[in-house]
């Protein structure tokens, strides 16, 4: 049977756990609180991270000798499926599908190294995808897309002057 209120206001035993409560209530506000600020922390920081990785992504995009040009590749090819059999080269940024490619499918891949590029170039056994030959060249950008920077400086030709 439970003590009356006015019991309770008057016996220590129930002033204890009255006063436990609220020192646990406490605790658990302030524990709330740190953890609270540790995840908006947290946040911040995944948000730098995130805006530095997409700034370096947009940078390496534009680099013409990280990306290769590949066909042709089959219509039901995931491309997960290509990025994984170019892994072996080196680590792949990503894998975009060309969409104008017409009849045979077409895409291009962007590693994070020359070397890779140079590798899957270089490779001296044809590249084969489901029992497909692929055809491996070095990415040149279309009409539509920019130029990579520093491609539009001076064109070098011989001087005429003696």
């Amino acid at each position: 049977m439970k003590p009356s209120p006015k019991k309770q206001e008057t016996d220590p035993r129930y002033l204890n756990q009255n006063l436990e409560d609220q020192e646990d209530q406490e605790i658990i506000r302030k524990i709330t609180a740190a953890f609270e600020r540790h995840l908006r922390q947290k946040n911040l920081q995944m948000e730098l991270v995130e805006d530095e990785i997409k700034h370096v992504k947009e940078v390496v995009k534009k680099n013409p000798s990280l990306r290769v040009f590949v066909k042709p590749i089959e219509m039901n090819m995931p491309l997960e499926a290509i990025k994984e059999k170019f892994s072996v080269f080196g680590k792949v940024m990503e894998v975009d599908e060309n969409l104008n490619a017409g009849f045979s499918r077409s895409v291009t891949i962007t590693f994070y190294s020359r070397d890779a590029v140079l590798a899957a170039l270089n490779h001296p056994e044809p590249v084969v995808l489901n029992r497909v030959a692929l055809k491996i060249s070095a990415w040149r950008p279309s009409d539509d897309e920019p130029d990579p920077p520093g491609a539009g400086g001076a064109i070098g030709r011989p001087s005429s002057r003696q």
